[in-house]
């Protein structure tokens, strides 16, 4: 499972997910985490806006960012329709 989220207090919010505090959350029940990506912003905004963008992600992008195979990223933002006649 990939989780992307955003908080102004990572450590609070992991630790409190760990321990059950969120029951009823998207991951209560998927728990053990395992933390695999972790960018740092000053904006806030920027912060919300690259959240928004990678949720938007299918899940071989999100793995490729997770891997640190960025290189993958542009290939995987193409798409490839099959037109059927």
């Amino acid at each position: 499972m990939d989780y992307v989220g955003f908080t102004s207090n990572f450590e609070e919010l992991f630790f409190k997910h760990q321990e059950g505090k969120y029951k009823g959350s998207y991951i209560h029940y998927k728990r053990s985490l395992k933390l695999v990506f972790y960018p740092e912003f000053s904006d806030l905004g920027f912060a919300i806006e690259v959240e928004k963008q990678i949720k938007m992600w299918v899940k071989t992008k999100k793995e490729a960012l997770m891997n640190k195979e960025s290189e993958k990223l542009p290939n995987l933002a193409k798409k490839n329709f099959k037109y059927v006649f």
